[in-house]
């Protein structure tokens, strides 16, 4: 399902397709808060965190550790198809280390594997990532892929924490 800042973050690809800039040419620049799929036509977004994520319905972090919470939005800019999966997304704080998804970590809805198969097609969901108490969210930053990754997207340029 995609709310007001998923939909303006699909427009402006839009836009971008109907000016003549393919989302999928490696010149193409996606929107702040955003970095294409490596081998896909489409686009990873950050729509919003939360620090700390909201307590799960199962286990608790590691002592000195927390949740926090990570909404992206995936959409086709053109034909193709690309497999979303939870298990593609890390994340990197200013600590360096890179981090897998903690599962059962997750806000509701959390993000479901699924494939993006039309032009349009779009799919958000909340990620969990375990991270030290010390650490904030805003500064760290996520990325997406297996094999590729796609750019380093910063948490501080979600969607939902730009002026509107």
């Amino acid at each position: 399902m995609c709310d007001g800042g998923c939909m303006r973050l699909m427009v402006v690809v839009l836009a971008m397709m109907v000016a003549g800039v393919a989302v999928a040419e490696e010149a193409a620049t996606p929107p702040k808060g955003s970095a294409m799929i490596p081998g896909a036509k489409a686009v990873v977004g950050v729509q919003d965190f939360s620090d700390p994520a909201p307590k799960p319905k199962f286990g608790k972090p590691k002592d000195g550790m927390k949740f926090v919470g990570v909404q992206l939005v995936f959409f086709m800019g053109e034909e193709g198809e690309v497999q979303v999966n939870p298990m593609g997304v890390d994340l990197q704080c200013a600590d360096f280390a890179v981090r897998t998804v903690a599962f059962g970590a997750s806000q509701e809805p959390e993000l479901k594997s699924t494939q993006l198969k039309k032009p349009k097609d779009a799919v958000m969901g909340w990620v969990g990532f375990e991270i030290p108490v010390e650490l904030k969210a805003e500064d760290c930053k996520v990325a997406y892929g297996f094999l590729e990754k796609s750019d380093w997207i910063p948490l501080s340029d979600a969607k939902s924490k730009q002026p509107k």
